[in-house]
């Protein structure tokens, strides 16, 4: 498979393998997020048994972990190098569920998220709170643009039909 060109500041939506609703944790159908910051890494975080914090990762690895991404972007391209940096400073941050639900959890020593390390980095990067809380908040923002669409679990059902 072909995975997407990718520039400081994209974000990568995903959802976990199975469509049954028990399979994944996160309320709503997306699962997780993740920002690219250049040099083929994502910044992430992950629960324990993942890591238990914020990490950086090879592009074409995360993706290879999800059967459906989609990249949005909407950021110019100073501003997704502003985000990108800013997302870098949460790495090696322990990993919080809940630190995007409420404004007295948003502090980055306390603990992040997937959602509030990117919601954190296109604060710093456009001076503006997008209130995400959920990658559902993310992808269904009407600010960024889908650039890139895959969803492998259809692609196998249309090879078998």
């Amino acid at each position: 498979m072909m995975y997407p060109e990718l520039i400081p500041g994209d974000i990568v939506i995903t959802r976990n393998e199975g469509s049954d609703e028990d399979e994944n944790a996160t309320p709503g159908y997306w699962n997780h997020v993740g920002i690219y910051v250049g040099d083929d890494r994502m910044v992430e975080a992950q629960a324990p048994g993942w890591g238990g914090k914020v990490l950086t990762s090879n592009r074409i690895e995360y993706m290879k972990r999800y059967p459906i991404i989609v990249v949005k972007r909407s950021l110019t391209h100073a501003q997704g190098v502003l985000a990108a940096e800013d997302a870098k400073k949460s790495v090696d941050t322990i990993y919080r569920k809940i630190a995007s639900l409420f404004i007295f959890l948003r502090k980055r020593e306390r603990g992040e998220n997937c959602v509030s390390v990117v919601r954190r980095a296109y604060m710093e990067a456009t001076g503006r709170d997008p209130k995400w809380r959920t990658p559902d908040d993310v992808y269904n923002d009407e600010n960024l643009d889908i650039v890139y669409e895959h969803n492998e679990l259809e692609a196998d059902h249309e090879m078998e039909s």
